[in-house]
C-alpha cells in the first residue's frame, strides 16, 4: 500500500541507535496493522520472488501500473483534464500538472476499469481536439536565487507577511514550491526575484498547485525583517 514504506539501514556511517531515537519522536505508538501487513506481504514477495521479478523485463525498465497521459495537443491543461475526468466520468487520477495527468492502476485492477478510462479519454479527445491550438506553456524555469542566509537560520528568524507581488529583493523565510513535482522554487534564506514572482503568477493563472507558504493561497509570503 502506498501509504507506507520501509526504511533500510545498513551502513557504518549511520548510527542505528540514533535513527531509532529519531523514529521514536516521529512515529505513532498506534500503527495501522493493515499497513504493517502490506509491508510484510511486500517483504515476503521480495524474499521469495525478488530475483524473478527483477529479471522480468517489464519490472526492470518500466512501471506498467503508472500511465502518463499528455493532453497538450487538446489545448487543455492537465489540471483541466483531471477536473473533467472527476466531474464528467467519476474517474479519480493520481495527480496532474500543466501538460499531463497520471493514472495509477494496480495488479488487482480489472480490465473494465482500464476500458472505462480509455473510453473517457476518447470522448474527451473528440470533444476538445482541434478546438484550441496546442498549449505553449512553461518553457523556462527561474534562475536559482542567491542564498543570503542558511535555511535553518532564515526559517527561525523573525519574519513578517508581505504581498508576494511586493516582495522583490526580500529574503524568503519559507519554502515555495509547485506540486507536482514538489521541487522548491524558493527556499528559506534565498532572495526573492521578479523572475520567480512572474513564474508563480503564471502558475497560479494556469491553476497549478502551489504550496509551502503559510498563506494557503500564496498571495503573501513570509520575509525576513
Amino acid at each position: 500500500m502506498t501509504q507506507c514504506s520501509v526504511l533500510h539501514l545498513k551502513s557504518r556511517y549511520i548510527s542505528a541507535k540514533k535513527v531509532q531515537q529519531v523514529l521514536n519522536l516521529l512515529q505513532t505508538t498506534s500503527p495501522s496493522y493493515i499497513l504493517m501487513a502490506s509491508l510484510d506481504c511486500a517483504r515476503k514477495q521480495i524474499a521469495l520472488q525478488g530475483k524473478e521479478l527483477i529479471d522480468h523485463k517489464c519490472v526492470y525498465d518500466i512501471d506498467t501500473t503508472k500511465i502518463t497521459i499528455n493532453c497538450r495537443n487538446l489545448g487543455i491543461t492537465g489540471i483541466e483534464l483531471e477536473t473533467i475526468l472527476i466531474h464528467d466520468f467519476n474517474i479519480q487520477i493520481e495527480l496532474s500538472d500543466f501538460y499531463n495527468v497520471l493514472a495509477v492502476c494496480t495488479f488487482g485492477g480489472l480490465k473494465e476499469t482500464i476500458d472505462t478510462l480509455i473510453t473517457a479519454l476518447k470522448k474527451i479527445s473528440k470533444r476538445y481536439y482541434g478546438i484550441k491550438p496546442p498549449l505553449n506553456g512553461f518553457n523556462y524555469i527561474p534562475a536559482h536565487p542567491a542564498k543570503k542566509m542558511e535555511p535553518r537560520q532564515a526559517f527561525f528568524h523573525s519574519k513578517k507577511s508581505l504581498s508576494i507581488m511586493n516582495s522583490v529583493g526580500k529574503i524568503s523565510g519559507e519554502f515555495l514550491m509547485a506540486y507536482p513535482p514538489g521541487i522548491p522554487i524558493l527556499c528559506p534564506g534565498e532572495t526573492i526575484t521578479k523572475e520567480i514572482i512572474d513564474y508563480v503568477y503564471e502558475m497560479k493563472q494556469c491553476g497549478l498547485k502551489l504550496q509551502g507558504t503559510e498563506d494557503p493561497d500564496v498571495t503573501n509570503i513570509n520575509v525576513i525583517f
